[in-house]
């Protein structure tokens, strides 16, 4: 029995890639209803950081974190751990905040690492240079600054006292400075996508992990990706953005990036266009062992030849299970459960259970029929139902437990077992 994450059986890195943690965090948590990794790893995460003057090999792995750490606290309600978690993110947050220039980009990091095990343009996505990394790792900095002004928010509420409004609301402005930024310099209206940086605008002196900067201009799927996943991008290019991520030829995502395009999809309730980017699982898994590869091919555009069992690979797991069956935590802890009916076409039943915590599941099950669809809830009880209704749904006829509703938005259920009818 492990105590803790690794990325693979293989390599078994402990502690120093939480870009793997994190999905596989939400995996454990959507497959297992396990929680206690994930403690485990992002308390062990805060004192490796705290011991290395908050750096990290994979930069952005370092931010990535403070993610993981909101979407735990999303799933348990466990605010015992942010004494000593917080400290530690605020040391991190103020370490990005000398990488950043005078426009609020990070143009400034040590490196760029990790984007994909791909090129974008001759440079490896491992470790590219600024004028491709910054866009990418500024994106990261800001969902980091976000998350961490809702935390210290959220622990001021539980009376944590080294919880603090004024570093919430500091975050906060400089999130927004961040994305006026980027609106203002990565935006390329001639092109409608964000260019990834500026050749020549870093301070940092290259390295092995950081090459010098050369006079091109690239717009890649990964930085177009983050801005539309954490809401950077106005709502109006959204969609045409992500269409661009998934229809572009330059070159194939890998397993590890496509985590996040299933969750920019599941972010615009575009499940059905994800399910068809689930697709490309069919390469993803190992038929000899059905295990999950690293990468899609055996040898990546890079050179390096992945493993074959990858906890990167999994996403797929998470991205069906909170989209089919249509449950997430609305409020920490799942005081509130949110429930998102599937209306798309490709899928017409599913059945199923979400752990939500304390050995307790929500158990789905739902089915569309020629006359009508339908859709079975069970809570645990003392737990309030948010009922997300499709945008669809306005012009259809609802009954909610066998009585008619008008359509909205969001209903509110106080009842631990729900019947939806829907014609």
């Amino acid at each position: 029995m492990s105590d803790m994450f690794f990325d693979s059986p293989m390599h078994q890195e402990p502690n120093a890639c939480t870009g793997d943690y994190y999905i596989e965090a939400l995996n454990a948590y959507y497959a297992f209803g396990d929680a206690w990794l994930t403690r485990q790893n992002i308390i062990q995460t805060a004192q490796q950081l705290r011991k290395n003057d908050s750096r990290m090999f994979h930069t952005s792995y370092s931010l990535i974190w403070i993610q993981m750490v909101q979407q735990y606290i999303m799933y348990t309600g466990d605010a015992g751990v942010l004494p000593e978690i917080l400290p530690v993110a605020d040391e991190l947050a103020d370490l990005f905040n000398t990488y950043l220039n005078k426009e609020y980009l990070v143009a400034n990091a040590p490196n760029y690492m990790f984007m994909d095990w791909i090129k974008i343009d001759r440079f490896s996505a491992h470790h590219p240079p600024a004028m491709i990394g910054t866009g990418y790792m500024t994106a990261f900095y800001y969902k980091a600054l976000r998350e961490l002004a809702w935390l210290h928010s959220w622990a001021g509420k539980k009376g944590i006292n080294y919880a603090s409004a004024t570093k919430a609301s500091r975050y906060t402005k400089l999130a927004d400075n961040i994305r006026n930024g980027i609106e203002k310099n990565l935006w390329d209206p001639a092109k409608g996508l964000y260019r990834d940086g500026i050749a020549g605008m870093s301070t940092s002196s290259p390295s092995f992990w950081l090459p010098a900067d050369t006079a091109i201009e690239t717009h890649s799927a990964h930085f177009n990706t983050l801005v539309v996943l954490y809401d950077i991008a106005p709502k109006e290019r959204q969609a045409d953005l992500l269409h661009y991520v998934v229809t572009q030829e330059s070159y194939e995502l890998q397993p590890y990036f496509m985590s996040y395009v299933l969750a920019a999809f599941t972010q615009l309730g575009k499940t059905t266009e994800g399910l068809l980017q689930v697709n490309r699982w069919i390469n993803g898994i190992d038929t000899s062992t059905y295990t999950l590869k690293e990468n899609w091919q055996d040898v990546s555009a890079t050179g390096y030849r992945g493993d074959y069992s990858h906890a990167w690979g999994g996403a797929a797991l998470w991205f069906c299970s909170r989209n089919l069956l249509g449950v997430s935590s609305y409020t920490p802890g799942y005081q509130q459960i949110a429930l998102h009916p599937y209306d798309g076409a490709t899928i017409t039943w599913a059945k199923g259970t979400v752990p939500v915590g304390n050995n307790e599941v929500v158990e789905v099950d739902w089915k569309k029929e020629p006359a009508k669809l339908w859709w079975k809830y069970k809570l645990p009880l003392h737990r309030t139902a948010i009922v997300l209704l499709p945008e669809s749904w306005r012009t259809k006829k609802i009954r909610v437990n066998g009585k008619p509703v008008k359509y909205q938005p969001r209903l509110t259920l106080a009842t631990n077992t729900i019947l939806l009818e829907v014609q």
